[in-house]
């Protein structure tokens, strides 16, 4: 295992093996739970990045006044 990065959320790792084709899937999937489980018995816990949303329906949006950063979100919602 090796550093990948150093983030506000935590710190990412990431690891290497050699398999052959057929095995990948199998192999990722197992390397991966034996991963979260040896953190688990170490005692590593993982950051939960937290997304507050807030749900409006168009007549409580009309009657309000909204921050910059809602008219814009409002906008970039729209276009999707």
């Amino acid at each position: 295992m090796y550093v990948l990065n150093l983030t506000l959320n935590g710190i990412e790792v990431g690891a290497r093996c050699w398999v052959d084709n057929q095995n990948f899937w199998l192999t990722k999937c197992d390397l991966t739970e034996k991963i979260k489980y040896r953190f688990d018995q170490e005692g590593i816990a993982f950051a939960c990045t937290k997304l507050d949303v807030h749900h409006r329906n168009a007549s409580d949006v009309s009657h309000s006044v909204l921050t910059d950063e809602e008219q814009t979100f409002q906008l970039n919602s729209t276009e999707m």
